[in-house]
């Protein structure tokens, strides 16, 4: 009676369902041409016809529906809540309900154990009792996809011969990818083999997790436990007790999974199951020989690879087993070596596979008796998620002998429940049934996962949960892929998924708000956050929702947890927490946990540094196929940091990283075409990287390619552009970005010159650290561009900015010591400031140093030191540092005079702009000075100097004008540049004006001007002016 009572709860459930359209109900009239394709322990399978067309479902019965089934049949629903997105794994369609009177001879729907065929109406007799107590459970059947090549046993055995290793590599790849699916939700399959894995057009499908095996323990079934014994884990097969209250060693966990893939990975590359024998059946001597070591033979002509990965998922040691994860990353090496056009299984998105060669597999007739495989066809069905949601109680009841308090695994979220499991013999079936018993093997009290997921009230749409889910499991594998930066948010490639796969995101967002009852939604809803995906940016919620995720075993959740710690995102910064986070994520063989603990140990965050591991971590990472672990070894490389430099090795993986989308790689890249560093420059290769780089979504892309645009690198020169793409940057708070945004209002540049703007960005971007706005924001105190001038706050910011690395900071800050601007004149600081600087290339600084060395000051005088500094500057084109060289030859100091020599700088140095240097040219035409000479060449010289305000120049030009040389002659033009030269403080001018008034030329004569003129000449040393003093004074 109680049983009848829990199959009637069950059946209210599932009416309420039905009634609610919670999940899809099928009306029997629906289906046509009926026919039985596999039986199980617990009930049996057809094959349909849908609506009369050539689309046929899979029909699933059940023999004893009472409430152990159900109790195991809603278990099983559970587990599939996270997983039915995945291609490589059977969906679960909906119900069919049928009346079994209604059952013929032809079109068996459903098998009673009680049942009598009438040979006068042709049809089935239903004992009444039974028809009373269970009509109603028994005919209910779950519609599930159809596979058309049956198991994947007959399907190798069918279509092997026409197998390539492509093939056989994309079979195993797939095979892989779904078990990752399960692993990743925390589900365990625990009856893994070739009659549980189906083949529908040549695209594997995951079967079965262990629900036969469940209803057949929960039914007191011996003989069906273990599955088919060279499958099973032979660490089960020595789980023996040494008292009844001691813990079992051979409970199924994810690595038993991982041996059963290892033998499947075998029997993909043989064509038939493992140790078989025809005419012989399995026993325990093989359990035994198994369980000591006994493996199959690799197929001769195998791939290295392959048998290195099946002889390691099957090792005897279970700790000794490659993750999941790991072994999806290494056939996917395998497969992109072969050449193997594989989409990716992970994704679930509109995958399916298909021979590389195009050649047509044969579908296995199942139309037969003589193939029909006595596994359950399509066990594990995909279910719909909201399942769950009528008021109904769960159907679970413990024995009485077995109410053992559930073990709280705290790491993953799931209960641990134990049953008692005893067998004692071992039946093989010929035809691949699960038929294992364990003779004289005590195996009890096994631990069994079972999810902690309650059945839930609400209202959730199906569509919806597999949307997100799609959108979840797309996340994950670009964070795995590592094509971006995580330390940078990054929206443009999550909504051009969005995009292109017409996901209304503010649709999911309203229905994300209502609906967090799993790990999935709750982790999407605090990445909606963390972005600002449909809502204002919000990383303290972000953070908590991350949090509550990852508590329940989602590893993405996790990870952005970690992130979160590390940037202080939303949480208080905690390094050594984000080093926690994702050190257990790399533990578990994901590729982006693998590049992020490497990341921190290159850095010391939350660790000591430690380059050795952070090299190895890399690799690891790298093998997986991530790119920006590719684009970090590169680096490494590249400075030769724990290996010897090798740029051909470096220029090879950033090459790798790039090709692969990776945004930051393709970024550097560019650097590496601009700059000419190892390659030829290559200014339109270096605009193109850096535009992918851009519309991968890099901020560094974007600005870089702001950049060209703005100095017409690798294209035309376009400021509005240039100005766009900063903006775009320095909005999302590129503090790059706010800074050149900034330099474009200082100086005008597309926009209005606009000060206040310029040093609202400058600060914006000083204030996260940047060291080139921190010394620009220094330049505008020091010149009182746009506020008054203040020294000392622009000492302090280059002092921020020369502690920040910034080469032109510290030069900059030497030069304030070195003149006692903003604090106390220090020559000896000034000194080690410009040395710091010099160290590091700078070419003003090793003027500046070089100076110091020539004139003793803060130093001992050094000509010889003088002259290799100037000369390493003049090299790198410092036109100031090409004058005071060529200064250095015209004097003879510390060089032997060489006016030639000398006249080369002076003409580099005009040709750099330097206003010194053009005089001084202008002065060597003028006067045939290593030169012819050159009137005409002088005068123009002058002009362009003087044009830039150079007083000097000024002079001259007037001193042209006075003698009418090169130019007709014109007092009033000459007075009028050495009235600005003159008030400029050039004691040349000033003592040319005097002598102007002294001789009354272009003005009238007047003595007393011409006394203040020669006074200001002569105060500044000029001898001359002395000299007119002392006659005029007479």
């Amino acid at each position: 009676m109680q049983n009848t009572t829990n199959t009637n709860e069950w059946i209210n459930w599932i009416e309420e369902a039905i009634s609610k359209e919670y999940f899809r109900f099928y009306d029997q009239n629906h289906f046509s041409n009926l026919q039985k394709i596999g039986m199980g322990g617990f009930g049996k399978v057809y094959r349909a016809n849908w609506k009369s067309s050539g689309q046929c479902f899979a029909l699933k019965s059940f023999f004893n529906f009472n409430d152990l089934t159900a109790k195991e049949i809603v278990h099983e629903l559970k587990l599939q809540r996270d997983i039915q997105f995945h291609n490589n794994i059977i969906k679960f369609y909906g119900i069919a309900k049928f009346d079994p009177g209604i059952v013929n001879f032809n079109d068996i729907i459903l098998s009673y154990p009680t049942a009598k065929f009438n040979l006068i109406t042709n049809d089935y007799h239903f004992h009444s009792s039974l028809e009373n107590q269970n009509s109603q459970a028994k005919n209910y059947m779950l519609v599930m996809e159809y596979a058309d090549s049956g198991t994947l046993k007959n399907y190798l055995k069918v279509n092997f011969n026409s197998l390539s290793w492509n093939d056989k590599c994309n079979l195993a790849y797939q095979l892989a990818c779904a078990v990752s699916c399960l692993h990743n939700e925390g589900i365990v399959h625990r009856d893994l083999h070739s009659s549980n894995v189906l083949v529908h057009q040549n695209t594997v499908k995951l079967s079965d997790f262990g629900l036969s095996k469940r209803i057949e323990s929960s039914s007191n079934s011996q003989s069906k436990l273990f599955g088919i014994i060279p499958y099973v884990d032979p660490i089960r097969f020595s789980g023996r007790r040494k008292n009844k209250n001691s813990t079992p060693l051979c409970s199924s966990t994810e690595k038993s999974d991982i041996y059963s893939v290892g033998v499947l990975f075998w029997e993909i590359s043989s064509g038939q199951p493992p140790f078989c024998t025809e005419g012989e059946q399995y026993d325990i001597d093989l359990a035994l020989e198994i369980s000591q070591g006994l493996r199959e033979e690799p197929i001769p002509n195998t791939p290295e690879d392959y048998i290195k990965i099946y002889t390691e998922c099957w090792n005897g040691e279970p700790d000794n087993r490659p993750t999941i994860n790991q072994v999806v990353e290494r056939l996917k090496s395998i497969t992109t070596i072969t050449n193997i056009t594989i989409k990716d299984y992970e994704t679930g998105l509109n995958l399916q596979s298909k021979s590389t060669d195009g050649q047509k597999f044969n579908q296995i007739n199942v139309d037969t008796p003589s193939n029909i495989d006595n596994s359950l066809h399509g066990e594990m069905s995909q279910f719909i998620e909201n399942f769950g949601l009528m008021n109904t109680k769960e159907i679970y009841k413990v024995p009485e002998n077995n109410k053992t308090k559930p073990n709280k695994n705290y790491q993953t979220g799931l209960h641990l429940q134990s049953k008692p499991q005893i067998f004692n013999k071992i039946n093989a079936d010929t035809s691949g049934e699960m038929s294992l018993i364990i003779e004289n093997f005590v195996i009890s009290d096994t631990k069994e996962i079972v999810s902690t997921a309650l059945l839930t009230n609400e209202n959730i749409s199906s569509e919806k949960n597999l949307i997100v889910d799609d959108i979840v499991n797309y996340i994950f594998k670009v964070a795995n892929e590592g094509k971006h930066s995580s330390l940078y948010k990054n929206t443009k490639n999550i909504l051009s998924h969005f995009n292109n796969n017409n996901i209304n995101s503010r649709e999911i967002y309203e229905w994300l708000l209502i609906n967090q009852k799993n790990s999935n939604s709750i982790f999407l809803l605090g990445y909606f956050n963390y972005l600002g995906i449909e809502t204002s940016e919000d990383n303290k919620k972000a953070f908590d929702l991350f949090f509550n995720a990852s508590e329940k075993g989602h590893i993405l959740a996790q990870f952005y947890v970690g992130l979160c710690y590390e940037t202080g995102r939303g949480t208080v910064k905690n390094e050594k927490l984000a080093f926690k986070c994702c050190e257990e994520i790399a533990n578990k063989g994901h590729a982006m946990g693998l590049l992020k603990i490497g990341y921190f140990y290159k850095k010391g965050i939350g660790i000591n540094i430690n380059n050795q591991k952070a090299y190895e971590l890399y690799q690891q990472a790298a093998n997986l196929g991530n790119s920006m672990a590719q684009y970090n070894l590169g680096y490494m490389y590249k400075n030769g940091e724990i290996v010897d430099k090798d740029y051909v090795k470096a220029f090879e993986l950033y090459h790798k990283a790039a090709n692969s989308g990776n945004s930051v790689a393709q970024h550097s890249l560019g650097h590496i075409y601009r700059n000419g560093d190892g390659v030829s420059k290559d200014y339109d290769k270096a605009f193109e990287l850096f535009k992918q780089s851009a519309e991968g979504g890099n901020l560094d892309g974007i600005v870089a390619l702001g950049y060209c645009y703005n100095n017409g690198i690798g294209v035309s020169i376009n400021k509005k552009k240039a100005f766009e793409l900063y903006q775009q940057a320095a909005n999302l708070q590129h503090n790059l970005a706010q800074n050149n945004l900034a330099l474009m209002y200082k100086n005008g540049d597309v926009v209005s010159r606009d000060y206040g703007k310029a040093i609202e960005l400058f600060q914006q971007s000083a204030n996260s650290g940047n060291s080139l706005a921190q010394r620009n924001l220094a330049y505008m105190y020091k010149n009182g561009e746009g506020m008054d001038k203040n020294y000392n706050k622009a000492f302090e910011l280059f002092k921020k900015s020369a502690e920040g690395g910034d080469s032109d900071g510290m030069m900059n800050l030497g030069y304030f010591y070195s003149r006692g601007i903003g604090t106390s004149v220090d020559k000896k600081r000034a000194f080690e400031l410009y040395q710091q600087a010099a160290n590091l290339g700078h070419s003003m600084a090793q003027n500046n140093l070089a100076l110091m060395y020539k004139n003793g000051d803060g130093i001992g005088k050094d000509y010889y030191k003088a002259i290799e500094l100037y000369q390493q500057a003049a090299n790198s084109g410092n036109s100031l540092a090409q004058y005071n060289l060529g200064a250095m030859y015209e004097n003879g100091i510390g060089v032997n005079k060489d006016y030639n020599k000398a006249f080369k700088l002076f003409q580099k140095s005009a040709e750099g702009g330097n206003s010194d240097g053009i005089v001084k040219l202008g002065y060597y035409y003028n006067n045939g000075i290593g030169t012819s000479v050159n009137i005409k060449k002088a005068f123009e010289l002058y002009q362009q100097a003087a044009n830039l305000g150079n007083d000097m120049a000024q002079n001259n030009l007037g001193n042209m004008y006075e003698n009418g040389e090169g130019v007709k002659q014109d007092y009033g033009k000459a007075m009028e540049l050495y009235h600005k030269a003159a008030n400029s403080g050039n004691s040349l001018a000033q003592f040319n004006l005097g002598y102007m008034y002294k001789k009354g030329r272009g003005i009238k004569k007047d003595i007393n001007q011409a006394i203040y003129w020669f006074d200001k000449s002569a105060k500044q040393g000029y001898q001359d002016a002395q000299n007119q003093l002392k006659k005029l004074r007479k």
